[in-house]
């Protein structure tokens, strides 16, 4: 799923660790995933923005 919000907010950083963190941050307050058996609503908000963060990261490092 494309976050286009979390997209237009990181053109023009240089991807440090603020944006990444803030990144994240919007990405969990975007989503609205539904709750099921397996989590709750807020727990897949948390799990949105970890791994938007971490995705980031990776991105970042395979730049270099």
């Amino acid at each position: 799923t494309r976050l286009h919000a979390v997209e237009k907010q990181l053109v023009g950083t240089s991807l440090d660790a603020a944006a990444i963190a803030a990144a994240g941050r919007l990405a969990a307050e975007v989503v609205r995933p539904a709750g099921s058996y397996h989590a709750d609503p807020v727990y897949k908000r948390e799990l949105v923005e970890t791994l938007t963060a971490l995705a980031l990261a990776a991105a970042r490092e395979r730049t270099r």
